[in-house]
């Protein structure tokens, strides 16, 4: 396994098959529909357009009126009455020279080449047998490149020294990114901009049909899906991307030189050390990480993150970590790239794994996170085995509670102090149960794999059994009644002690070895120490029972756990940024691919912490003015940018599947997207007017097979949603032959079961008017 990251890992994605930074195309965590069939496949007709009934023709929108010289441009008009279909014409004057329009949508598009101010008039003609037209003067002024090499703006330098990576800084009232030229820079982003291997259900799949399409999956395609994504405004690579799309990447089937991809542009990174850590990937710490979650306690009935959630006062973790960076081959090539400035920061662990740093009690969202500091409260404070991720752990100790035990010694000095504030009954700080160590089992003879013994003390435990072969861990209960190793498995009654071991064949313990185990008697979840709580009906007056906006905890106790969630926030963030710093000093710490949930700011205790470690925080979803201004209270004046969602089954190769809640079609889908983030460059916080944007990056590039959700700007027969190339074509279902829109009209598209409408216009005009707008 390699240390770069290339599918993402939400609610929206499957397991990932390459290990930490942003760097290789995945295979089995991201996919989208197949717009290809078999040759025998049936394909529905697309449905006629309905006349319309209107006895009037009239052009209803309005064109771009700015364009950039060596930029791609895209503007549509639209028009209302008459009978469909139209035809758009240019009736007189000139478009700019490199721009072109599109007689059956109106779109006008490609790359102006001459600067200058270009009068013209746009026709509209409808399909009626008395035909009717209608028309509109228009200009377009084509204006000088003002972008470097970055996509940074030239008419926007700092006036502060360069540091050869990104930073942020503010510009008046504005924040922005500067870039490596020392320009401000506004970041238009795509997550998981990368190839897609799962097999859908026509057969086939994008790495295939693309590698038929380009030669290959790699160099071509990704220069190619470059120069595609930057004719649609967007310039940047965000988590996830393939390494190909990466400049820091060496190839020989490119050309240049240096053999780097021709088309560069800024990216960044991702590493995974609580995911991967959990994983021991590579064997990069002594020990894995814990997932704190494998734990909980019977009486916390909320969610449960599928991949968990990591240990995070585990040292190991930050071992982890920084191994991670320093010996992942992957890793040291974006540092020792000549290239590596491009990269515009880290981002640390998916925000799936995050799980309790998202959404808290001041936004009900209905996706709310429970409370951390709750969780860790009541979970079991060991844990011997994971029969879930597959490990034995010599070191039992899950240090977050621990570490909640001793915040509270440091805070209060005696139990009766905590019993006092809290209302509780604790006999002591740590557990009043007996540890049990070394008791025999039997004796191996090198032939009996099977073994039973009821142990001497009953009331084991949960979690808390271990088993030893020659003083060796081989296995440990999994807090459910059975015990297991990677060669072991059986069962334990906690209440009567009786056990029962099966070791795999082949492993029998050896002749005079001895078969012990270590347990708690009257621990966790039994006893009365601190250590034993795990909300148990009768210690529900003051934890309370609600674990996700603690409304019925007793009011210190919540307090408290407040405090420990603060700490535990930070503890991590801080760890991040210290191992990022040491590997690259001056690179932005971005935090989680995304914090929050659903639309909503993290809890206030995560913002407080975050806003003394993150640079840059990701937000998930457009936040109203009362959500940005709750992200001020707490993370400051500092800036922020997002992640933007949105699906249009009806109107996409996913069809055949229900997205609920989303948009019935790809104009609306475009639509809202530009009408939302339109408003980020002018966005403000209300205390001081400060505007916080600094870049916002669209969920993702392909369509998703795994979860049957038009996500992508592209379907999986490679068709861009522009209403030219995601369409049946002359070919019919699975035979490309429509030329593809530029800048790959050397290229086929089409083949798709249906027609699909077009969310690229809205899209490609959203960032024109992001990038008009950040300049004022």
């Amino acid at each position: 396994m390699r240390a770069m990251e290339t599918g993402r890992e939400r609610n929206r994605k499957g397991a990932a098959t390459l290990l930490a930074l942003v760097l290789v195309a995945i295979a089995a965590t991201l996919s989208g529909c197949g717009g290809v069939v078999s040759s025998n496949s049936q394909s529905p007709t697309p449905p006629p357009l309905a006349p319309s009934t209107s006895q009037s023709l009239t052009i209803t929108g309005s064109i771009l009126a700015n364009a950039t010289n060596g930029v791609a441009y895209t503007s549509t008009d639209h028009a209302g009455g008459g009978t469909l279909p139209y035809t758009w014409s240019i009736s007189s004057g000139q478009l700019p020279p490199g721009l072109t329009v599109t007689g059956t949508t109106g779109n006008i598009s490609g790359t102006p080449t001459t600067n200058g101010a270009y009068n013209f008039t746009l026709k509209v003609a409808d399909s009626s047998s008395t035909q009717l037209s209608a028309s509109a003067s228009n200009t377009i002024t084509v204006s000088a490149n003002i972008f470097d090499q970055y996509s940074g703006f030239t008419t926007m330098p700092s006036p502060n020294p360069s540091t050869g990576l990104f930073r942020t800084e503010k510009f008046g009232n504005k924040w922005m990114f500067v870039d490596p030229a020392n320009n401000g820079f506004f970041m238009i982003g795509i997550y998981v901009f990368s190839e897609n291997q799962l097999i859908d259900n026509f057969g086939s799949s994008y790495y295939l049909r693309t590698a038929a399409k380009y030669g290959d999956n790699g160099p071509t395609w990704a220069t190619a899906q470059l120069k595609r994504i930057q004719s649609w405004g967007f310039n940047t690579s965000a988590a996830y991307a393939s390494a190909y799309v990466l400049p820091t990447t060496v190839s020989n089937t490119w050309s240049t030189p240096d053999h780097t991809n021709p088309v560069k542009a800024p990216f960044i990174a991702l590493a995974r050390p609580a995911h991967y850590g959990m994983l021991n990937q590579n064997n990069w710490s002594p020990q894995p990480i814990k997932n704190m979650l494998f734990g909980a306690s019977q009486y916390y009935t909320g969610f449960h993150p599928g991949d968990g959630v990591a240990d995070y006062f585990d040292a190991n973790l930050q071992t982890f970590f920084t191994n991670e960076l320093t010996a992942d081959p992957a890793v040291v090539a974006i540092k020792s790239s000549p290239y590596k400035q491009y990269m515009i920061g880290m981002n640390v662990d998916d925000g799936d794994e995050m799980y309790g740093f998202g959404n808290g009690p001041d936004f009900v969202t209905g996706h709310s996170n429970a409370h951390l500091g709750w969780l860790v409260l009541t979970m079991s404070p060991v844990q011997t085995a994971n029969d879930v991720k597959k490990f034995v752990y010599p070191d039992t100790t899950v240090y977050s509670k621990k570490a909640l035990h001793d915040q509270m010694v440091a805070k209060y000095g005696t139990i009766a102090a905590l019993n006092t504030a809290w209302g509780s009954n604790y006999t002591t700080f740590d557990s009043s149960g007996k540890p049990i160590t070394g008791e025999g089992i039997a004796t191996g003879d090198g032939l009996t794999v099977a073994f039973t013994k009821t142990l001497a003390n009953g009331a084991v435990s949960a979690f808390s059994l271990q088993i030893f072969v020659a003083g060796q861990p081989v296995g440990g209960d999994t807090g459910k009644g059975t015990v297991w190793g990677p060669n072991l498995t059986g069962t334990i009654n906690y209440s009567t002690g009786a056990l029962s071991l099966t070791f795999s064949a082949g492993h029998a313990p050896a002749s005079s070895v001895a078969i012990t185990a270590n347990y708690a008697q009257n621990g966790w979840g039994i006893g009365s120490g601190l250590m034993d709580e795990d909300g148990r009906t009768a210690h529900q007056p003051w934890v309370g029972k609600d674990f996700t906006f603690m409304t019925d905890v007793n009011a210190n106790v919540k307090t408290d756990l407040d405090n420990y969630l603060f700490q535990i926030a930070g503890h991590y963030f801080s760890m991040c940024k210290t191992v990022v710093q040491t590997w690259m000093p001056g690179l932005m710490y971005l935090g989680p691919d995304s914090l929050g949930s659903w639309g909503a700011p993290s809890n206030r205790n995560v913002l407080k912490a975050a806003a003394q470690y993150i640079d840059v925080m990701v937000m998930s979803g457009a936040l109203t003015q009362p959500m940005l201004d709750f992200v001020y209270t707490y993370y400051g004046d500092k800036p922020i940018f997002t992640g933007e969602f949105r699906t249009a089954n009806a109107d996409s190769a996913l069809f055949s599947y229900k997205d609920s809640g989303a948009f019935t079609t790809q104009q609306l889908r475009g639509q809202n997207y530009l009408n939302t983030v339109t408003t980020y460059p002018t966005a403000a916080y209300t205390a001081n007017g400060s505007r916080p944007y600094v870049g916002t990056v669209w969920w993702m590039y392909l369509d998703s097979w795994g979860e049957k959700l038009n996500w992508g700007l592209v379907s999986l027969m490679d068709n861009a949603y522009d209403g030219h190339e995601s369409v049946m074509g002359t070919g019919g279902v699975g035979v490309p032959s429509v030329p593809c829109s530029p800048p790959l009209d050397l290229y086929l598209c089409g083949g798709e079961q249906k027609n699909y409408g077009d969310v690229i216009t809205s899209v490609t005009q959203a960032h024109q008017q992001i990038m008009q707008a950040v300049q004022h």
